[in-house]
């Protein structure tokens, strides 16, 4: 037996969809966090390592890549990840006439 089932397509941001607070400072935070995880897979770095580059505790540096980022400005992240030799380019341009509403887009290079 098939019962029906409604699906709801997502606006592409959890976090907006979950109706929390400013959702795309969230999203933004969570893109900055698996960046930070994707450069110490690609580096193999370990917590330890990496906590001592960006001078952050091992614990602490465990809670942000679970997704624990209260309490991290967006600047902070940006920090930790200078710390890692990257740099940070802030973009502000005009938005498409196509699209309805202005965003916020990290591009990792």
């Amino acid at each position: 037996m098939v019962e029906d089932t409604e699906v709801t397509k997502g606006s592409g941001n959890v976090f907006k969809d979950l109706d929390f607070p400013n959702p795309e400072e969230h999203q933004m935070k969570a893109e900055l966090v698996r960046r930070l995880g994707a450069i110490m897979q690609d580096r193999g770095y370990t917590q330890i390592r990496t906590s001592k580059i960006i001078g952050l505790g091992q614990a602490d540096l465990s809670k942000l890549l679970r997704g624990r980022v209260r309490g991290y400005s967006m600047d902070r992240l940006f920090g930790f990840l200078m710390a890692l030799d990257n740099d940070i380019e802030i973009v502000i341009k005009e938005r498409p006439k196509h699209r309805k509403k202005s965003r916020m887009v990290i591009i990792a290079a």
